[in-house]
């Protein structure tokens, strides 16, 4: 080859050489631009998903509250903002609920009365709800409203006497004693020469407390409570005995 072919040959190189570089930067160029460019673009997104993003929950209202009472009844339970069982419920204006509600106030606190029926106020956020209370009987005033009636009655209308409150003055003549209650059969008339009738017999169930003494055959005692009709038991002759039954509330030796 001679030397001015070779000179042509290395210039056509470099030229060549020169074009490609100069496509290599251009390309590069072009993609950094349209890098920026996507940079800056301002994002598109579905309209839809844009509400949907923008939208907050609206804040439910309390509309009301009521009040209910479940704790204990006995006389001179206190009633205030921390006794337990006053259960308040809120009502919201999507008609949601939500109960045990805490931070409530009592307007009017007090201490439960035996026998009697007591209203109190509670107050949550500018509402007010009431709930009534009626505190058990003491043993004086369920004595006091005990009649006195014929074994003979008793038999007779079981039907008629059931529910009635009851007092009885008699003899015990049998104990049964179990794991909850103690049962027993109680003579309650006397015949001739003070003997007790054992033709007069009813049919008494007592739950005892821990204070009480335990009761004994032949034990006089005084006995209040509520009529349950009849009970029939098996006799030990084996036929069957139909007695009036009684629920006895209180149940003592006779002073």
């Amino acid at each position: 080859m001679k030397i001015w072919q070779f000179v042509l040959s290395l210039a056509g190189a470099a030229i060549a050489g020169i074009i490609v570089f100069i496509l290599i930067v251009g390309l590069a160029a072009s993609g950094i631009e349209a890098a920026k460019n996507d940079a800056t673009a301002p994002a598109t997104s579905d309209p839809s998903q844009s509400s949907k993003t923008k939208e907050t929950p609206k804040p439910k209202s309390l509309t009301g509250i009521t009040a209910e009472y479940s704790g204990s009844t006995a006389d001179g339970t206190e009633i205030n903002n921390s006794t337990e069982g006053i259960d308040v419920t809120a009502t919201y204006d999507d008609g949601s609920t939500r109960d045990g509600i805490s931070g409530f106030t009592v307007k009017n606190p007090g201490k439960l009365q035996a026998g009697q029926t007591q209203e109190f106020t509670v107050e949550f956020k500018g509402f007010e709800a009431t709930f009534s209370v009626t505190a058990d009987e003491s043993d004086d005033q369920f004595k006091a409203s005990a009649q006195d009636i014929p074994f003979d009655d008793l038999a007779r209308n079981p039907d008629a006497n059931k529910g009635k409150r009851v007092h009885f003055h008699g003899k015990i003549v049998q104990v049964i004693e179990g794991d909850i209650d103690t049962q027993y059969r109680v003579s309650v008339e006397q015949g001739d020469y003070g003997i007790w009738d054992s033709n007069k017999v009813i049919f008494v169930s007592y739950m005892r407390t821990g204070n009480d003494n335990r009761l004994l055959e032949d034990d006089i005692v005084d006995l209040w409570g509520t009529t349950d009709g009849t009970i029939t038991y098996e006799s030990t002759m084996g036929g069957n005995i139909t007695i009036p039954s009684v629920s006895a509330r209180i149940m003592q030796l006779a002073q």
